[in-house]
Formats: structure tokens, C-alpha cells, sequence
């Protein structure tokens, strides 16, 4: 569902309902590379939308007003574009016929444009702007579209329902409706990387969001999956007919934090490799099929299956480990205000990686809780586990007890359990408390970190590594041959 109240209503009938972001369509809304960098004299703004009061495009309007008398005689130029069509078009010619002339010349009000129209004057803007009242926009498309042109935005507080502005970074947010204060973060935003704007948006084109967003059913024969790994037409890679996170874990990242945004129910991340591919064809594995079916988002974690992927054309995959994401999660949790929870491994391992991860990374917000060693065998998590969690209000946890013990586990207790971005990441808190050491990066990048692992934990990992996952030579062979998915 593309549609947050929709999918709220869907989601009573069918618990599985997604929700997709807003999209932009990279062949028609993209970056202009002849004029990548625009900080010279003149300034173009540009504000699409209704003309109509929650929009408010009057306040626009005195907003330039104020920019164009500061710039007298600083040898700057600057012009404002009204994209756009509605009741108030009437009121706001007579605004503009009442101010100086040499003001009023530089206000164009071009009544409604085609898209490849409004795509070239967000191209050719130096900065967009919007003036949405609180609580009228939805997940702004034109916001969208205009950053993946490159182009700076500047924002009233509640236009921007999707948090895509960073502050000095991809435009700016102004808290007060105060046409000074837009005025000056115009003059501002103009200055900004364009490229970072572009990169802010890079994961909503619309092949990214579809890829990531809208599953694939895959044929089965008796009650198995005929190709557990495939390919679709556009280019995507599947396992167990549920579309794979294609981007880099930074992109990823952003997306937790647009889901955190407006999170209506808790997800659960599911990091692939091998083992759990394997297991995924065997018949007494019920417990593996269903936690790739309960997925919010599934990600590559073994080298192997990034190369598979790769030789079957699938697009714009990454590695990203669990360890590699409890890491990278709570070097950003102070910018990005999320509290890390850490949970399961050995006793005292929860809280050791979470110290760990503290030093490491000043200002970090990451908690180490212990989970019972028996989750297999308990229906449901205790009492004071529980509040333990609803007191910690996390956004994202890292559950650490194997899988698919650890996703079973969220999966019986998921109504119970504070909402939050749940991640199986298995052995990530034996990395980070220091308690096993990872493979130097150049074995990782080879494909060689199993073998690293093996080395020492011979008895355990011996019979997984050594006798079960030659069960994937034939698996891949098959996701090889035969085509792709519709």
C-alpha cells in the first residue's frame, strides 16, 4: 500500500500489508550535470503545488519579497517560479501586482505545467521551496522529485512528512512560518552540495522502491519453492519469493529511519547467508519459510550469495552483515537519536558489547540485555523482559540467539514487545564484546570469513560448513538456469 490510512485499514484484513514510500522516476527527474553547482549571482527558486490555503503559497510570495530587497545592490539576482494552479491564484496576482516593480518582474506564476515541464524547472532551480501548513501533506512526491534533481529545498515545519531535509546538509527546515527566516535560509540552501541532496533521495527511485517494496510469488512444487533464489524482470533478486535490500547499508539506514517516522507495527530484519538459504529447501524446516515470510526487509549477509546474485544480473547488491549493522547502527544512533538494543548471546556478552560499542563510538545510545539461553523452548518472553524493553523505548534491537531461534522468538512475541525495528544478527554480539574476532577484510571480501570462523570453532561450525552448505551448490545451479520471475 502507497497509502499510510489505507494501509492502516488493509492491514486488519491482512497483517502482511506493506507500506512504500513516495517515488521518483529517475528518466524524467534528475540532475542537470551541465549545472551541477549553483552558487553564483543569480538565484532561482521554485514552488510547485494547489494554489490554495494549506499550501500556502502567499507566504512564498513575502518570503521573496524579503530576499529580493536584502540582495539590492549585492550584485545578486533572484527570481521566483509558481508552479501551479487553484482558488487562490486570484489572490495572490493581486499580492504580486502591489509589490515594487522590480520585484513583481521577477515572479512568474505559470499556471499548471506537464511533468517534464515541472521536471526541467526543478532541474534549472537553485533552491525549491514549500510552505505546506501542518498536517496537510501526505509523503510530498514534488519534495521528492526535486531533491533528486539535486536541488536544495527549504521547508516549513510539516511539509516535509517524509524527514528527507538535513539541516545545511540536503536544505533546511524553518520551525517559524516568518517569511525573514525562509527568506534567509534561501540564501542559504543555495550555497548546499547538490550531489548530497541528489544522494539524500537515491534509494526512493522507482525501481529501488518496487525492488524493495513489492514481494514476488515464486512457483512451488510440493509445498517447496521451485527456485529459491531467482532473479525478476527488473532486475531484482529474490529468496523465497520475497524481494532482497538492494543498496548499501547507509541506504538502509535511511530507510529505518523514514519506517521509525511512522511506524504502525514492529519489523523484522532478516540478514541471509548460505545456511539459511540451504534451509530453506529442506522439508523439516517449516520454522525457516516462515520467518522469510514474516520479513519486513531481507539483506545479503553471505559473500556467496552476493556473487550468485551478481553472475544471475540482479542490481545493486550489497554485503550487510549483522555485526556490520549493529556497528554502523550505533555509530549513528546519537545524530540520528535512536537507542540500540543489544539482545541474547552468553551471559553478560549483551552488556559487554554494548560498553564495547560505547567506547568505540562517543555518545552512542546501545543497551546489552541478556536473554534466557531456553528461548527455544519458551512459549513467551517473561514479564520483566518485557518491561526491561518498554522501559529502554528502543528503536532498533539486535537479537542475538541463532537463527532461526532468534526470529521464532520475536515472531511468538511480537505483540508483546515494544515496537521497533527487530534484527536476527546471530553471532554480531560475540564480535562486538570482543568475545570472537571477525576476519581481517581481506578475507572477508574473498569469501573467505566461513573458514576464518571455522578455524575457531571447528566443533561447532564444523558440520555446517563442511557437510550442510554443499547443499547450495545445487541450489545455485538452478537459480541459474531457467530464466527469471515475471
Amino acid at each position: 500500500m502507497f497509502n499510510p490510512d489505507y494501509q492502516r485499514t488493509v492491514e486488519k484484513w491482512n497483517p502482511s500489508t506493506t507500506g512504500s514510500p513516495t517515488w521518483f522516476d529517475p528518466q524524467v527527474f534528475y540532475s542537470n550535470d551541465s549545472t551541477k553547482e549553483r552558487k553564483g549571482a543569480s538565484i532561482k527558486v521554485v514552488w510547485v503545488g494547489r494554489l490554495e490555503r494549506p499550501k500556502d503559497p502567499a507566504l512564498a510570495v513575502e518570503s521573496f519579497k524579503h530576499v529580493a530587497s536584502n540582495l539590492k545592490g549585492t550584485g545578486r539576482t533572484i527570481e521566483l517560479r509558481i508552479i501551479g494552479d487553484g482558488t487562490q491564484r486570484k489572490r495572490l496576482e493581486d499580492r504580486v501586482n502591489e509589490l515594487p516593480a522590480d520585484i513583481q518582474s521577477r515572479i512568474h506564476l505559470t499556471g499548471r505545467l506537464d511533468p517534464l515541464e515541472v521536471a526541467s524547472h526543478l532541474r534549472d532551480a537553485t533552491v525549491f521551496l514549500m510552505t505546506s501548513h501542518p498536517g496537510y501533506e501526505g509523503y510530498p512526491r514534488v519534495l521528492v522529485e526535486a531533491m533528486a534533481c539535486g536541488t536544495p529545498a527549504v521547508v516549513t515545519t510539516g511539509s516535509d512528512t517524509g524527514s528527507l531535509v538535513e539541516q545545511g546538509v540536503s536544505g533546511y527546515e524553518v520551525t517559524e512560518r516568518d517569511a525573514a527566516g525562509i527568506g534567509r535560509a534561501i540564501i542559504s540552501a543555495a550555497n548546499l552540495d547538490r550531489s548530497a541532496v541528489k544522494e539524500r533521495v537515491s534509494h526512493l527511485s522507482a525501481e529501488s522502491v518496487i525492488g524493495k517494496f513489492i514481494y514476488n510469488e515464486t512457483a512451488k512444487v510440493d509445498g517447496l519453492p521451485k527456485k529459491t533464489i531467482a532473479r525478476t524482470r527488473n532486475g531484482y533478486l529474490t529468496i523465497a519469493g520475497r524481494s532482497v535490500f538492494c543498496g548499501n547499508i547507509c541506504q538502509l539506514l535511511d530507510q529505518f529511519d523514514h519506517t521509525l517516522s511512522s511506524m504502525q507495527k514492529s519489523q523484522l530484519i532478516v540478514t541471509a547467508n548460505v545456511d539459511q538459504v540451504v534451509r530453506l529447501e529442506l522439508p523439516n524446516h517449516d520454522e525457516a519459510r516462515r520467518v522469510f515470510e514474516a520479513a519486513a526487509k531481507i539483506t545479503i549477509d553471505g559473500k556467496p550469495l552476493v556473487w550468485l546474485g551478481s553472475m544471475m544480473g540482479a542490481r545493486d547488491l550489497s554485503r550487510i552483515t549483522g555485526a556490520d549493522l549493529l556497528s554502523e547502527c550505533a555509530k549513528q544512533s546519537k545524530v540520528r537519536q535512536w537507542n540500540i538494543v543489544v539482545l541474547g548471546g552468553q551471559e553478560g556478552a549483551a552488556e559487554r558489547a554494548a560498553l564495547r560499542l560505547s567506547n568505540e563510538h562517543p555518545g552512542a545510545s546501545v543497551v546489552g540485555v541478556d536473554l534466557p539461553q531456553n528461548i527455544s523452548e519458551e512459549e513467551q518472553a517473561s514479564s520483566e523482559l518485557l518491561n526491561r524493553l518498554k522501559a529502554l523505548r528502543p528503536a532498533i534491537v539486535f537479537i542475538c540467539a541463532g537463527f532461526p531461534k532468534q526470529e521464532v522468538w520475536y515472531l511468538k512475541n511480537m505483540d508483546r514487545l515494544p515496537r521497533a525495528i527487530y534484527v536476527g544478527a546471530g553471532a554480531a554480539v560475540d564480535f562486538a564484546a570482543g568475545e570472537r574476532r571477525r576476519a581481517p577484510v581481506i578475507i572477508q571480501n574473498v569469501g573467505l570469513e566461513w573458514m576464518y570462523r571455522l578455524a575457531q570453532e571447528p566443533r561447532r561450525l564444523g558440520k555446517r560448513y563442511l557437510v550442510d552448505d554443499l547443499r547450495f551448490a545445487p541450489i545455485a545451479v538452478r537459480s541459474l538456469v531457467g530464466g527469471v520471475r515475471k
